[in-house]
């Protein structure tokens, strides 16, 4: 554990020194979320590029290259005085450390962890160095991007022996790190700790990831957070929060193949809102473009791209009725945060087009697409919809809660002001008509 918690403190402190190079501007929560990821993020390719350029991971070489950004600190402190935190932000708190508890309580257990993520990782541990040879013939879903399992190799190499017992932390960290940049936007959109804290617990369910030890939970927190960003990047005359989020976008490309749609999907929505400003998230296509690159030139495949993809989904298309009946029956958990949130993209579908546009189109996209690359599967489709569709939407879950936080909190605020407004009626009690006097 200690490994862990050394891990997670040395990645958040090159992570405040590398924000801040990169968004002056960002203060508070939203600061400290994104210093998590970049400072995740950061380590990952910095041990991806310890294995190109031949050098073999160890606990000295690592641990310089950490220490090297955290000396920036020292010439421009980042920290400022915490607020007073309120009783919803406890109840956040709260959360994230059972979120911590159930992470730890046992090993990891997913299928996915022992063939994939955590035999990926385990194998570059003892092999000092990303082992391409093993994930071209020995691994299922060569293509799958290394991220997460370098991550979890950063406790070992600190520790100098495998660690995988208190790994889970890290899978808590990145999703304490997307609700502190909730939390933090929120406060700026709203300018009320109480009404950004109650916006966030909102969102706590879908971004709390449950999936401990698969690429589910970091895919969601980085694509995510860097969705969120953007935004606040496109509503600012400052392009730094753009370029922060394309970041985080472009990480998320490490983390699992969905991200790379979600960057096209980003672009896309970008266009829709601010054309001329669409290539400030170059960095994404750049971070992206290096995966895409490495992928290509050690030849890993991707299943879906196997074979004929398009007689694929017209056979599957043409099977639509049982397509969509599958879909109904593995519905994704938490069906009643689905149920809700769909009903107020329904009920108030005019607000999310002229409010929200970016956010809106971006979800939706999405959305489609996490659904539609079920039509691709060389497998059954209906076994691939039973074991996969029940955690993908996931990914993209959290945003489509702040979609439905920054829609209705405004809405409720006017119908408030519109109400403090109205005069108050009064109820007098009826006038007495006074005897007539007497005339003489």
């Amino acid at each position: 554990m200690i490994a862990v918690l050394a891990a997670l403190i040395l990645v958040t402190l090159a992570g405040c020194a590398l924000t801040r190079l990169i968004d002056r501007e960002l203060r508070g929560a939203a600061f400290f979320g994104s210093a998590i990821f970049i400072g995740c993020g950061y380590a990952a390719l910095m041990m991806f590029f310890l294995t190109v350029v031949h050098v073999e991971w160890s606990r000295t070489v690592v641990m310089i290259a950490l220490l090297a950004p955290i000396a920036l600190l020292l010439r421009r402190p980042v920290f400022s005085r915490p607020r007073a935190p309120n009783p919803v932000d406890v109840v956040i708190l709260l959360l994230v450390l059972g979120h911590a508890v159930f992470a730890t309580w046992a090993p990891m257990y997913e299928w996915d962890w022992f063939g994939i993520w955590g035999l990926k990782g385990r194998v570059f541990f003892d092999a000092r160095g990303i082992d391409w040879r093993f994930v071209q013939t020995n691994i299922s879903h060569p293509d799958y991007p290394p991220l997460v399992p370098l991550l979890v190799d950063l406790p070992s190499v600190l520790r100098r022996g495998w660690e995988d017992r208190w790994i889970g932390l890290i899978f808590t960290a990145l999703s304490a790190a997307f609700l502190l940049i909730v939390r933090g936007t929120l406060r700026e959109e709203f300018d009320s700790d109480l009404l950004a804290a109650i916006g966030t617990l909102a969102i706590a369910s879908p971004a709390l990831n449950l999936w401990v030890g698969l690429a589910e939970g970091p895919v969601m927190a980085f694509g995510c957070a860097g969705l969120l960003l953007v935004r606040r990047g496109l509503a600012r005359p400052s392009n730094a929060s753009l370029h922060l989020g394309a970041i985080l976008l472009g990480l998320s490309a490490w983390c699992k193949n969905e991200g790379i749609a979600l960057i096209g999907v980003t672009v896309v929505a970008a266009l829709i809102v601010s054309a001329r400003r669409v290539w400030r998230l170059w960095p994404a296509a750049a971070i992206a473009g290096a995966w895409m690159v490495t992928r290509s030139v050690y030849r890993l495949q991707t299943d879906f791209l196997q074979g004929d993809v398009l007689d694929r989904v017209l056979f599957h298309l043409k099977q639509l009725g049982y397509v969509l009946h599958a879909f109904i029956v593995y519905a994704p958990d938490l069906r009643l945060f689905w149920i809700a949130a769909f009903l107020t993209l329904i009920l108030f579908a005019r607000q999310a087009w002229m409010r929200e546009r970016f956010l809106t189109v971006a979800v939706l996209l999405q959305s489609s697409l996490l659904a539609g690359q079920a039509l691709a599967t060389p497998w059954d489709i209906r076994a691939h919809i039973e074991f996969a569709w029940n955690r993908l939407p996931h990914q993209i879950g959290p945003a489509l809660g702040y979609l439905c936080v920054v829609l209705l909190i405004p809405l409720i605020r006017e119908a408030r002001s519109e109400s403090d407004r109205r005069p108050a009626r009064l109820d007098l009690p009826a006038r007495t008509p006074s005897p007539t006097a007497p005339t003489t």
